[in-house]
């Protein structure tokens, strides 16, 4: 059945589609509550973490520290291929089919990671990296074997979205934070204050990502399995590999600014601009993960209508310019929290913040254009995105540092809302003239 019948058939006076239109409009309601407070719980619990570790450590410690975590963040984020993406649109039911494909993506991006662990070891050459080098061989791999849980958590995650488990998520979230905080509250360092303030971090993550691989069978119903091979799969690996492309477009401006800045400034400034980016980079995640509950709804069945789309980026864009709105009156406080050293991350913060607005509206069109496989609109929007943010950030950030890179990301994700738009409103109406697409997208 079409998009459209699937539509009318909902539309129909005593039809049968009305009461399915309701239950999904309760689950992605019911999902969208569920993710608001993973992310408030996920951003309190990092936020407090590195308040702790910037009270008990030097600005220069928590640079090296932080870098290397964002180091870990980004080999995830480019060892991806696509995964989290075909999981969401491909594995909403549970059967032999979705075990066998999450099954493979699990191996598949363990290994992925692990080998992005090792290839980025060898070619970047930074303080951060150089936390490691005093472990000999073993400091690879413990780097690796991090990033290879880092990345399995990605997948639990959406295992779990999909399987409406939507508290386990939450409760992974938390245990991850308290995890966190009691290693640095309660155990002494181990060796160098930096590299332990890195493990501390990463530590529970990855851990949770190998837990929730053993819990899963028993939380989703679902085993392991790798045969029989889905009839599917050249279907779902060419999702996968376009939606990498795209993902990686979407995703570079989050992982590798950080980068861009680790690279190009005095670890001290590093430690100013990831204060702020921590806050901001888990505060983006609403919009995000919102996204993604309407890309695994919509899964289920027809595409996500436009009164489905216009509330979740409504409660996107209004949680992210309230946080904004916070940020702006919270700078002095910020610096009593952290100390003087970080007055820079107060002034970056409400900036970085104000990102989240545009990118509700990016994410949500995303999640459409991903549910109906329009490839086109998903490649071009995600690469405006990219381009706009990542190629000013390159020039400016050598030249300005931390101005440099809070400006671009801003203007960027406007540029990129703006094109993810249009694209939806000629998706809309085709045939018809910009403004009146403009229009019908207002009327919905």
């Amino acid at each position: 059945m079409t998009a459209l019948a699937h539509s009318a058939e909902e539309r129909r006076p005593g039809g049968g589609g009305g009461g399915k239109a309701e239950a999904r409009s309760g689950e992605l309601l019911r999902g969208s509550i569920w993710v608001i407070l993973s992310v408030a719980v996920g951003a309190c619990t990092s936020t407090a973490f590195w308040l702790v570790a910037a009270r008990h450590f030097s600005s220069s410690d928590v640079g090296r520290a932080s870098g290397l975590f964002t180091s870990l963040l980004f080999v995830c984020f480019a060892s991806g291929l696509g995964l989290p993406v075909a999981v969401s649109r491909f594995v909403a039911q549970s059967s032999r089919r979705s075990s066998s494909l999450f099954s493979w993506a699990l191996i598949t991006s363990a290994a992925a990671s692990v080998l992005g662990a090792l290839v980025y070891l060898g070619l970047v050459t930074s303080p951060s990296a150089a936390l490691l080098d005093q472990l000999g061989w073993l400091g690879p791999v413990i780097f690796a074997i991090t990033a290879a849980g880092g990345s399995l958590t990605l997948l639990v995650d959406v295992r779990l979205m999909t399987a409406r488990r939507w508290g386990c998520t939450l409760a992974r979230v938390g245990a991850v934070g308290i995890c966190q905080l009691a290693l640095l509250l309660t155990f002494d360092p181990i060796g160098p204050s930096d590299r332990w303030l890195f493990l501390a971090a990463a530590g529970p993550i990855a851990a949770s990502g190998f837990a929730g691989i053993g819990l899963l069978p028993r939380l989703v119903g679902e085993s392991y399995r790798l045969r029989p091979r889905p009839r599917d799969a050249a279907t779902v690996v060419r999702f996968a590999s376009i939606n990498y492309l795209a993902t990686l477009a979407s995703d570079a401006p989050r992982f590798m600014l950080p980068v861009v800045v680790l690279v190009n400034v005095p670890p001290s400034t590093n430690a100013n601009f990831y204060v702020a980016w921590a806050v901001a980079a888990v505060a983006m995640l609403v919009p995000t993960t919102l996204g993604q509950v309407l890309l695994v709804e919509g899964s289920r069945g027809s595409a996500p209508p436009f009164q489905h789309l216009a509330v979740v980026a409504a409660v996107g864009m209004a949680a992210m310019a309230l946080g904004s709105l916070v940020a702006l009156g919270f700078q002095r406080f910020l610096v009593l929290l952290y100390g003087p050293a970080y007055g820079r991350a107060g002034t970056l913060l409400p900036v970085l913040l104000a990102a989240g607005v545009p990118w509700a509206l990016t994410s949500v069109v995303l999640a459409d254009a991903r549910v109906r496989q329009d490839h086109f609109a998903t490649l071009l929007t995600t690469s405006v995105l990219s381009a706009s943010v990542l190629v000013p950030a390159a020039f400016l950030v050598p030249r300005f540092g931390l101005a440099g890179a809070s400006w671009p990301w801003l203007l960027g994700n406007v540029a990129a809302a703006a094109v993810g738009v249009l694209l939806y409103c000629h998706r809309r109406a085709p045939s018809a003239p910009l403004g009146r697409r403009i229009s019908l997208l207002g009327r919905g």
